[in-house]
């Protein structure tokens, strides 16, 4: 395999974008506590939080599944002898701070 680095480039791009999605539900959490501690509950301002929660986590799904076939190419190439430091050489690039 020749794509190991971009593979790895990949990877992290998908886990910077989860944890993007996993700070828009606990936003989407703290709008949820405000709604339900209101002394009368917007059944749809709950709702529409409830959807895109819901869309949140289709997203992060998605994006795991991406990452673990993307984790097995490069598993299987490391199995195979591929040599990880032009791996870590990306993992040190300054655009993945």
């Amino acid at each position: 395999m020749e794509h190991e680095t971009e593979y790895v480039q990949i990877m992290i791009d998908s886990l910077k974008k989860k944890v993007d999605i996993l700070n828009q539900i606990t936003s989407l959490n703290q709008e949820q506590k405000v709604l339900i501690q209101a002394e009368v509950l917007d059944l749809e301002a709950f709702d529409v939080t409830v959807d895109k929660k819901s869309e949140c986590i289709d997203t992060l799904t998605n994006l795991d599944s991406g990452f673990q076939k993307l984790y097995d190419r490069v598993k299987e190439a490391l199995d195979e002898g591929f040599d990880p430091s032009v791996v870590f050489k990306a993992l040190k690039d300054p655009k993945n701070d």
